[in-house]
């Protein structure tokens, strides 16, 4: 059996291996355990951080983001998709959580604005989805979309990670597409 060690970091302070566990006695630890590395810092970092001030606070956007629509039965992306056909949309956060998620055909008027009303709004069923990553989803465009009519793609997502999903859905509107 191996043993850990401590390392002292640029006298910053001390990393070491620990064990998350909620042992009351050494008869209660487990033999294989579930490790993690933790950080003791110096006194002479804590000194340095004591006196910072905060300039500003960036938030990270956590939003899912469509940089690209193919049309997978000819390969283009210039905005034209393809009823009943498959269509790859490329991004970033993109795949879809619990059954609250989804990926919605939504009719643009011709100002170019999207419909709120969430009854015209046209689902793709989980069962027309053929691949489902963060980077990529693809899906059958559905047949009942309307030939020549323009619409957008509207992406709900609350997916975080294998274990994990938020509270609440995330949403990314895609650039106008035309049905052909």
């Amino acid at each position: 059996m191996e043993q850990g060690k401590a390392v002292n970091i640029l006298d910053l302070g001390t990393m070491y291996i620990a064990m998350k566990c909620n042992a009351k006695g050494k008869s209660e630890v487990p033999e294989k355990g579930n490790f993690c590395i933790k950080f003791s810092p110096t006194q002479i970092a804590q000194d340095a951080i004591s006196s910072l001030n905060i300039d500003k606070v960036v938030y990270v956007e956590n939003s899912p983001e469509i940089t690209e629509i193919i049309d997978l039965s000819n390969g283009k992306n210039d905005g034209t998709i393809t009823q009943g056909k498959p269509l790859a949309v490329i991004g970033s956060k993109l795949k879809l959580g619990t059954a609250d998620s989804g990926i919605y055909f939504v009719p643009i008027d011709e100002n170019g604005i999207y419909s709120n009303d969430e009854s015209t709004w046209i689902q793709v069923p989980s069962t027309q989805i053929f691949r489902n990553k963060p980077g990529e989803l693809n899906l059958f465009v559905p047949q009942s979309l309307e030939v020549e009519k323009s619409y957008c793609i509207v992406l709900k997502t609350n997916y975080i990670s294998n274990n994990q999903v938020r509270k609440n859905l995330l949403e990314t509107v895609s650039k106008k597409l035309t049905v052909a």
